[in-house]
């Protein structure tokens, strides 16, 4: 039965612009993955053979656009550390998602959805795969058919908070809680009586209809923000290179694998006729990529731009 978790979950790769193409723009590319983890990955494919140690999960995974897709490798785009990479990561190291809508709980008019995009534990070692769903405000789990079951989504716009608030959706009048969250979930009422409210919660994991009573409905003026965090390293020995915004960077066979998103100042070392290796900040580690100098050491280098 564990295999029927498995096979097949990573769909084939499917036509759409090359993968450089996402070094300048990533709006035609529509799927996206979550790294859990940090396992094998790197510039390419075969990387991903490579023997590493044993990596504990990411404490935020975190999404990535996908370039390419297949059964036994993903190549999705990092950004970071002012580069943008093209990267190869196995499918064991992403998390689980539902390939559509999922509806995993029924009662009447109440249920709950599993969407595209939720970051799903799947437990396997069961004779029916369940999930279990931990955001912020709840957690949710339960059976899930194998067949719903993927690592990759399309990517869909941010849903609209609810307009009032509500601490526990219950799955009839005055029946059970299907979740409960403090301080609270965004809902609208789509029905009801004028005790009960029907109500709707549109997350970007997950969407939640059932009851609450009308007088237990808050107005929503909560504000939620983010917080990105950045990595840093240090070298010493090397040279530096000043890498303007725009300049393409090559891996060591000459292909296109990234592009500087902001001039800086990287450690480098001088491979001559104009080719500096430059480091790459990575979760992975630091990576070594190529940088081509078009005037070749005579003053002010002219860095290679990506077409």
């Amino acid at each position: 039965m564990v295999a029927a978790i498995v096979v097949g979950i990573v769909a084939p790769a499917t036509a759409q612009p090359p993968p450089t193409t996402a070094l300048r723009s990533t709006a035609k590319f529509s799927r996206r993955v979550v790294v859990e983890r940090i396992g094998h990955g790197g510039l390419h494919q075969g990387d991903l053979q490579a023997t590493l140690p044993e990596q504990a999960p990411l404490d935020a995974p975190t999404e990535h656009v996908v370039v390419e897709e297949h059964p036994t490798a993903v190549r999705i785009v990092i950004e970071g550390d002012d580069a943008r990479l093209l990267w190869w990561v196995s499918p064991d190291d992403l998390m689980w998602t539902v390939r559509a809508p999922t509806r995993v709980h029924r009662d009447g008019d109440a249920g709950i959805w599993l969407l595209p995009g939720a970051r799903l534990a799947i437990e396997r070692a069961v004779a029916e795969p369940r999930f279990t769903l931990a955001t912020e405000a709840f957690t949710l789990s339960g059976p899930v058919a194998a067949d719903a079951l993927t690592h990759s989504f399309v990517a869909r716009r941010a849903p609209r908070d609810g307009r009032a608030l509500v601490t526990a959706i219950l799955d009839r009048p005055d029946g059970a809680p299907l979740v409960t969250a403090e301080p609270g979930l965004g809902v609208d009422v789509i029905g009801g009586d004028p005790t009960w409210a029907l109500v709707e919660h549109r997350g970007r994991q997950v969407r939640i209809v059932g009851w609450a009573r009308r007088d237990s409905l808050a107005p929503n003026d909560v504000g939620f923000g983010s917080i990105e965090a950045g990595s840093v390293y240090g070298i010493s020995d090397t040279d530096r290179v000043t890498v303007a915004a725009g300049a393409c960077m090559f891996d060591d066979a000459g292909a296109v694998v990234g592009v500087e998103t902001q001039t800086r100042v990287r450690y480098a070392h001088d491979g001559g006729a104009g080719q500096w290796a430059v480091y790459v900040g990575t979760p992975w580690g630091l990576q070594l990529v190529t940088v081509r100098d078009r005037k070749r050491g005579r003053g002010q280098p002219r860095w290679e731009r990506c077409p």
